[in-house]
């Protein structure tokens, strides 16, 4: 069974974040479905995981981590990251798209465009963004925030935070590789990620990445040579010093994004396939020996 989240994790997080009182009368439906679909899920994951039968395969060390915490569980668990589709998300193809991109969204040559992709933007870490971004000194920064989450909740901060005309917020859409090849960095500085998949598709389009330590894909990254980990998702100054240098220095955004896409390159969903089909080869040989 491959492993790409813990619902005793996500059941947690929304009791410890959200309350029905705190809710508008709109959103209070969507967080008891979610409070009662969350605790069936977890029931079942403790009849599953808590056993020996089933062999486990998280998507990242952190989410094994979570599993031998949460449910006793170490034997029969190995770690296979997610991979990318290397053809699709390519510098060639962000260039490509980049002028065609930028036009649609009405982004000048001249802004520096940094992209979010996710739903729960809490989680994703976009109050922290919000805020770094308030601290750039640029005045051509914009942010892009894509996915389906509630913008209601943001609109007021935005506000407050003089940031009114700097963020666009875009519904999700197939073609991904659109979003990344109209931006010129990625920041995702999640309060918690089992894996983060837009900053590896991010990172082989060759764009300079900006995760932070919660996140499952920090573990392929190496600090200042392929991306930036930031050790405190909160950390809004540190983001906003980073931001601020990606936007300025042109050499050290080309260096950290060619360096992403030999990170990524290693994960590729071929290689993601072949470490499966080892595991499957293996537990069928088990079986027949037993």
């Amino acid at each position: 069974m491959s492993v790409h989240v813990l619902f005793c994790n996500l059941r947690r997080q929304l009791k410890s974040d959200q309350s029905l009182a705190s809710n508008s009368l709109g959103q209070w439906p969507v967080t008891v479905h979610r409070r009662v679909y969350y605790r069936l899920i977890e029931s079942l994951e403790r009849k599953v995981y808590g056993g020996g039968a089933a062999v486990l395969l998280p998507v990242s060390r952190r989410i094994a981590d979570d599993i031998a915490t949460a449910y006793g569980r170490s034997s029969n668990v190995q770690t296979i990251y997610y991979g990318v589709d290397t053809a699709v998300f390519s510098v060639e193809r962000r260039k490509s798209l980049r002028k065609s991109a930028r036009a649609a969204l009405n982004l000048s040559d001249d802004v520096f465009a940094v992209l979010l992709i996710g739903n729960g933007w809490k989680n994703k870490g976009l109050s922290c963004l919000l805020e770094a971004a308030r601290q750039v000194q640029r005045a051509k920064l914009h942010l892009l925030i894509a996915g389906s989450d509630d913008q209601a909740a943001y609109r007021a901060v935005i506000k407050d935070l003089g940031l009114a005309g700097k963020v666009t917020f875009l519904p999700p859409r197939r073609d991904v590789e659109f979003f990344y090849a109209a931006t010129d960095a990625y920041a995702g500085p999640s309060l918690e990620d089992s894996f983060s998949l837009p900053c590896i598709e991010a990172m082989s389009c060759g764009l300079p990445v900006i995760t932070s330590a919660a996140a499952g894909v920090s573990e392929i990254m190496h600090q200042g040579e392929d991306g930036l980990i930031l050790q405190d998702p909160r950390d809004a100054r540190t983001l906003a010093e980073w931001i601020q240098r990606l936007a300025v220095d042109v050499e050290w955004r080309h260096q950290l994004g060619q360096n992403a896409v030999r990170t990524a390159a290693a994960y590729s969903w071929n290689q993601n396939a072949e470490k499966l089909a080892t595991v499957l080869h293996a537990v069928i040989a088990s079986r027949k020996a037993s």
